[in-house]
């Protein structure tokens, strides 16, 4: 299995292929591709992206034995935070 990334221009391809690294330490089941992309949202999300959008694709090939999962990411705005009061 191959992994792809689209849309991120915030983390690297490299920092999302950490991430699923690991989910692979941790134990992949049979939805995977589910909880890789839920693990790259919530990533994401950690980072002040709360509008992220993470959708597949994947693309197989029966002749070569081939997959290729490709997370497409709609990164969407950072929050910041513009003023914190302390009482």
């Amino acid at each position: 299995v191959e992994f792809g990334f689209i849309g991120n221009s915030v983390f690297s391809r490299s920092d999302l292929l950490d991430l699923i690294e690991e989910q692979k330490q941790i134990g992949l089941g049979r939805d995977y591709v589910e909880s890789i992309r839920k693990k790259i949202a919530s990533f994401y999300a950690d980072h002040a992206f709360s509008k992220v959008k993470v959708t597949t694709r994947t693309q197989e090939s029966p002749d070569l034995a081939e997959r290729k999962i490709i997370y497409m990411i709609e990164e969407g705005e950072r929050y910041k935070i513009g003023e914190l009061t302390f009482e």
